[in-house]
């Protein structure tokens, strides 16, 4: 939030969530993933739930997803992980999809995760910082022409660039 008497100013020449944020796979994750890490799985559920909160707009439900577990090659127990998920309320629906081949599977389950709307999503943070007086410039800031327009310069990200050879 921006405070009074203060401006804020974003640059950014993709737009607001128009890098990674629109070339992942949407998925809100629930800690199905993590399964060698609690205090991944953690986090993950609490900024799951606090991400829910704040952008139930952008969020789409009642979609299926799949875990399974190989028959080989899995460096977790199948009791393990079922260990795991339970420990952190992570319900595992037993499944046998018709489609998917299980010569090399030992379990699948359907559970339960989200995906959000990058669109919605997008809509819902210019709303946001419009309704903060913060300004959004799709541009590269050009420190030699407009750093002495700021008190202060905070680089949260930097381009990639190639390196000269």
């Amino acid at each position: 939030m921006a405070r009074a008497g203060f401006s804020v100013d974003i640059y950014n020449p993709l737009g607001i969530l128009m890098a990674a944020s629109t070339r992942n796979q949407f998925r809100i994750h629930a800690g199905y993933h993590y399964l060698r890490s609690p205090k991944t799985i953690r986090e993950v559920l609490d900024s799951r739930k606090s991400f829910i909160s704040e952008y139930i707009e952008a969020v789409i439900g009642g979609l299926q997803y799949y875990y399974v577990m190989p028959k080989s090659g899995s460096r977790i127990l199948l009791s393990e992980y079922i260990e795991i998920m339970g420990s952190f309320g992570l319900p595992l629906r037993d499944t046998r999809p018709d489609w998917m081949g299980f010569s090399f599977i030992e379990s699948c389950w359907e559970v339960e995760e989200e995906l959000y709307s990058v669109s919605f999503l997008r809509k819902i943070l210019e709303d946001k910082l419009s309704q903060e007086k913060v300004t959004f410039h799709q541009k590269i800031f050009d420190q030699s022409k407009e750093e002495n327009n700021y008190e202060h310069i905070t680089y949260a990200t930097e381009l990639l660039r190639k390196r000269q050879s």
